[in-house]
């Protein structure tokens, strides 16, 4: 699911680009108007970069990441268990 959101965002962004650039350019709007949607154009896409930053799409799936973390934990409980062994063999 998150990537699907990632990729909608990402597609968002370049369509913002794109809007943005045709604006801005090619047809440049005067006054008001062309400065706040430019402003939202901006914006928008910055924040759907942030989203895909941050919350990193292409990367690997939560359930794999949940298990990784598991495993983590699990071995630094072993790795603590047998430091506790040796401290108490001593």
């Amino acid at each position: 699911m998150k990537q699907v959101l990632g990729f909608y965002s990402l597609i968002g962004s370049l369509i913002s680009f794109f809007s943005l650039f045709y604006l801005t350019f090619i047809e440049p709007l005067s006054g008001p108007d062309g400065i706040y949607i430019s402003l939202f154009g901006l914006s928008l896409m910055i924040s759907s970069i942030l989203y895909l930053v941050i919350t990193r799409f292409w990367t690997k799936s939560p359930a794999e990441i949940d298990k990784i973390n598991i495993e983590n934990e699990m071995l630094k409980k072993q790795i603590e268990q047998k430091e506790l062994r040796k401290k108490l063999e001593e």
